[in-house]
């Protein structure tokens, strides 16, 4: 007959802290995966995101060229608007753009230096009290920026054009 004792000294199986040594590599190598899987999902959102703030600037900066020339254009300027009575653009809910405009002085730039742009309230056409700059001379750099509608301070993407009086119809 078998007594008490030979059970216990036949019986394979785990020790308790064989047990609890398999939990804490499991639990270890579980956190582990879990962590570069969270680290990947925003990696692969905020690549997304860049993705998609290219994708409209360019197409906002191909229908910019494309349209009618608005001098003495600001951020207001309806004509370079997005929307369906400027360019007929729409922007996803999840992005906002916005763009500035500024103008080449007219004197500036050649083969040795660049072309200084300067803003519209520096264009005597554009401000008669200010007789310091020429007239706008046909010859805008429009700089479009793309942010995530829930943070509207620093742009995922930004895009400069220039845009003369003789591109667009």
């Amino acid at each position: 007959m078998t007594g008490w004792r030979d059970l216990r000294r036949d019986e394979n199986g785990f020790s308790l802290t064989e047990s609890l040594v398999a939990v804490i590599i499991l639990a270890v190598a579980v956190t582990a995966i879990i962590t570069a899987m969270g680290s990947s999902i925003a990696l692969s959102t905020k690549h997304r995101d860049k993705v998609a703030a290219d994708t409209i600037a360019r197409t906002y900066a191909e229908r910019l060229l494309a349209a009618t020339y608005a001098p003495c254009a600001n951020p207001t300027t309806a004509r370079y608007q997005p929307g369906a009575s400027g360019l007929n653009l729409t922007i996803p809910a999840r992005y906002t753009t916005s763009y500035s405009v500024t103008f080449w002085d007219g004197a500036s730039g050649d083969a040795n230096t660049a072309p200084t742009f300067v803003p519209s309230g520096s264009i005597a056409g554009c401000q008669p009290s200010n007789p310091n700059y020429p007239l706008d001379t046909g010859l805008q750099q429009i700089t479009i920026k793309v942010f995530l509608a829930t943070n509207q301070t620093t742009p995922i993407d930004q895009l400069v054009v220039v845009k003369s009086r003789g591109n667009g119809p």
